[in-house]
Formats: C-alpha cells, sequence, structure tokens
C-alpha cells in the first residue's frame, strides 16, 4: 500500500523542522560560548550584576536589584548592543537502577548528559520579550540503544498596547522522548525498545486588562501533539500515532483585589481535543472539555503568595459509546518565606484528561510539598515529596505514585554551579506486574558563560 503523500510531506516538514532546530541550537552554542570566552567585560555588563541569592524575590529579566533563586540562575547577562544574551551548560552524570521502569528484573545504566541553553532577551519601551533555545543530549553507558536527543525552542512576548492593557503571546516547540518510568504500560510485557518520541507545538496569546483593583484575561490557546510508533522489546508494535490530536482552548478569568492580600477570582475554561488519524471504523475520542474554578489568590507582604481554587469539569465526547465524565477539580500553588534563606512550598491539583495509550479518561490527583533552604554561604538545599493517584475511568485501574528528591547546590560564582541529586521514585498498580521502584543519583555542574 503506497504511503500518503499528505502523511509524507508532513513528515519531511517535521525532518526539516528538527534539523533547523538542531543547527540553530549548535551555531548559537558554539558562537556565544566563543564570544563569551574572548569577550572583555564592558561598563553595560557591570549593571546586570545580581544581588545576594536568597529565596525572597522572583528572578528578574535583567537581574538588576533582585534577589535571586540560585535552582533556576542562569547567570550574569551578557550585554549585546541592546540585547540580553544568557548562555548555559549544564553536564550530567547520572546513574539509574531500573532503566526500564520495570517491577521485575531490573536493569541499572549510567547515562552522561549535555543540557546547552540559550536564552536571549529584547526590551522595547514597554514591551518585553524572550526567545530561548535548549538541547539534551543523553548517551547511554549500556543501553545505547536508548541514547536520545531532546530539543526545546520558545518565543515568549508581552505588549504594553496602552496603560494596564497587555498582550502576551508564547510559542513553543518541544521534540522530546518519554521516560520509560513515566510510560503508562497497559501489561508488564509492553516495553520499548527505545523511548517513544512525542512532539508538541503550543501557541497562546489574548489580553489582560487591570484598569483599577478589577482584573479581566482572556487567552486562547492552540496545541498540536504527534505521537510515534515503538517497537516492543518482545516482538510487536506499539501503535501511537493514531492518538495524534490538536486541542483548541480558552480561558477567562476575573478576579478583584480586596487590599488585604487576597484576591477572589472566578476562572472559566473550554478545551476540545480532536483526534486527526484515529484507525478507520474505531470509537472516536473526540471530546470537549468545560472547567470552572473559584478561589482566592495569595499575596501577604511578599512572604506568601499564589492561589487557591475549587471547581468542577465535565468533559463531554463526541461518540456516544463513550460516557461523558463530570468530576471535582482544584488547582493550588502557595509558596511562603518564613526568612529570607527558607522557602516553603505547597502544591495540590486534580484534574481530567485523556490518555493516549489507553483510549480512557484519567482522572489525576496530586500533592507536592517541598522546602528550599541556605544551609550556609553559597551552599544550598531542597527537597520535595510527590504524590498522586491515576484513576482510569473507563475501566478498573489505579496507579498511587509517590517520589521524593533531594538535592544539594553549591554555587562558587555567578559562572559555576555544582551539585548532586538523589531521587526516589515508586508505584504502585492495581494491575499485576506494573509497580516498579526506582532510584536516580545524579553529579551536575552548570557553566553560565
Amino acid at each position: 500500500m503506497p504511503f500518503p503523500k499528505h502523511l509524507l510531506h508532513l513528515k519531511i516538514q517535521k525532518m526539516r523542522l528538527d534539523l533547523i532546530i538542531k543547527k540553530t541550537i549548535l551555531w548559537l552554542a558554539l558562537s556565544i560560548i566563543g564570544w563569551g570566552l574572548n569577550a572583555q567585560p564592558s561598563h553595560a555588563q557591570a549593571i546586570f550584576n545580581a544581588e545576594p541569592f536568597a529565596f525572597r524575590a522572583e528572578p528578574s529579566r535583567d537581574l538588576s536589584s533582585e534577589l535571586v533563586d540560585p535552582f533556576n540562575y542562569l547567570g550574569e547577562p551578557i550585554a549585546f548592543r541592546s540585547f540580553r544574551v544568557l548562555p548555559n551548560l549544564t553536564l550530567r552524570q547520572e546513574y539509574t537502577d531500573n532503566i526500564l521502569g520495570v517491577e521485575d528484573n531490573a536493569q541499572s545504566d549510567f547515562i552522561t548528559i549535555i543540557n546547552p541553553e540559550v536564552q536571549i532577551q529584547k526590551s522595547i519601551g514597554r514591551h518585553g520579550f524572550i526567545a530561548g533555545l535548549s538541547s539534551e543530549i543523553r548517551q547511554h553507558w549500556r543501553r545505547t540503544e536508548d541514547n536520545v536527543e531532546n530539543y526545546n525552542a520558545f518565543f515568549d512576548g508581552n505588549f504594553e498596547v496602552r496603560k494596564k492593557l497587555n498582550i502576551p503571546i508564547r510559542v513553543g516547540f518541544r521534540n522530546a522522548h518519554l521516560r520509560r518510568t513515566a510510560q503508562r504500560r497497559a501489561s508488564a510485557n509492553q516495553i520499548v525498545e527505545n523511548p517513544l518520541n512525542v512532539q508538541r507545538f503550543d501557541t497562546e496569546t489574548g489580553f489582560i486588562y487591570t484598569p483599577n483593583r478589577l482584573s479581566f484575561s482572556l487567552l486562547g490557546n492552540y496545541a498540536q501533539v504527534r505521537l510515534e510508533n515503538g517497537t516492543l522489546i518482545g516482538g510487536g508494535l506499539l501503535t501511537r500515532d493514531n492518538r495524534d490530536v490538536n486541542i483548541t482552548g480558552v480561558s477567562g478569568e476575573v478576579s478583584y483585589d480586596i487590599k488585604n492580600g487576597l484576591s477572589p477570582f472566578v476562572r472559566l475554561d473550554y478545551a476540545s481535543e480532536n483526534f486527526i488519524n484515529e484507525t478507520p471504523n474505531s470509537i472516536t475520542r473526540n471530546n470537549d472539555t468545560i472547567g470552572f474554578l473559584s478561589g482566592f489568590k495569595l499575596g501577604y507582604k511578599g512572604l506568601v503568595r499564589g492561589f487557591v481554587g475549587l471547581g468542577i469539569e465535565n468533559k463531554l465526547y463526541e461518540d456516544s459509546a463513550v460516557d461523558d465524565i463530570t468530576n471535582l477539580a482544584f488547582d493550588a500553588d502557595i509558596n511562603w518565606d518564613p526568612t529570607e534563606k527558607t522557602r516553603l512550598s505547597f502544591n495540590a491539583k486534580r484534574s481530567t484528561t485523556e490518555d493516549n495509550i489507553f483510549l480512557s479518561s484519567l482522572t489525576s490527583t496530586q500533592f507536592r510539598t517541598g522546602i528550599q533552604h541556605e544551609i550556609q554561604k553559597d551552599i544550598f538545599g531542597r527537597t520535595s515529596i510527590t504524590y498522586m493517584t491515576e484513576n482510569f475511568d473507563d475501566f478498573d485501574r489505579t496507579d498511587r505514585n509517590f517520589d521524593i528528591e533531594f538535592e544539594l547546590l553549591k554555587t562558587v560564582n555567578p559562572k559555576l554551579q555544582y551539585g548532586a541529586t538523589y531521587t526516589y521514585l515508586t508505584r504502585n498498580s492495581s494491575l499485576s506486574g506494573l509497580g516498579l521502584n526506582n532510584n536516580i543519583l545524579s553529579l551536575n555542574a552548570k557553566l553560565a558563560f
């Protein structure tokens, strides 16, 4: 059977886009590294010096007069004409004792990871723009067939068209591979030979209007998700491309600042999923989701900030053979800085999505708590604990996931950081053979040129 011309044309376009991104990242990384090593400090660069590290404030775009979170530090921007350039290179050596993410007969491996990244920032009057390119090159010592390269590109812009009226724009493209520990499987034998590839394109724009204490926002978004098929270790094909989907959505929000650190808000979300390559004569999973969320945004003297919301989601399927789903939803993200050296965080989220392998709606409930602390000058620690349940609505299955992570970071100077991370992952499933335990240890160094 001849390969359809429209699919062949789409595949050629994807290959060309991947090649362009790869060449662009390599060219930018080499050019900026070479330029950075040869450039002399200038007076313009001096104004970008950051204040001492702490957790009290988020980093600003130019890092001036701000306290900077060391775990997200990108270095001091290089001034080039009217642009600010932040090139980084992270080197990581990782060990995992369960590379295949299985319950029995786990295999260990060492992985060398190279992560070049560059951000370019530009301000024009009250408008601001950020563009970024990054890649992740993963080289395995034993399972060399698992070697992959991941790529990410994005553009963020904010236009202040008039006082108190802003138009944000975001465009992003990611070509990545799904780790087996994050891949949901239908059975214990459904193990792919190579990590599965996922490509996603996102774009979002709209407006945010804040005339006074009242704030309005309306944002529209569009995404394309493209999945590649995989070959199973035991033989056979895992079909994934019949789950390619286009997602169109819109989100509107109204909030009001009542001047006591609380801003009540109401948000209404709508999303439409259109599966474009489903198997002929199969039940379609096309659906529309309507979500409602109401709660409070928090902000108290810069010490406590975040939001808490509670609502409901209704997922309506196009095909009458699939039952509609109505579920409770909540979303919360709270940060508290009891001291300038300590940050406590709490996140909780419950939402319903469409699983791309099992052809089932999936309700996930996640809770996460964490602490960051400056142990002593220029030495930082971070710990997080995450618990998540995944309930499949179309059949009887529940997965329970528990993760814990410890990280130490040493800042040598504004151009060099190094540290170590330990992660423990465990999953228990109501289906036999789908649990796992995974220990991951990594050492890393980050260079800011």
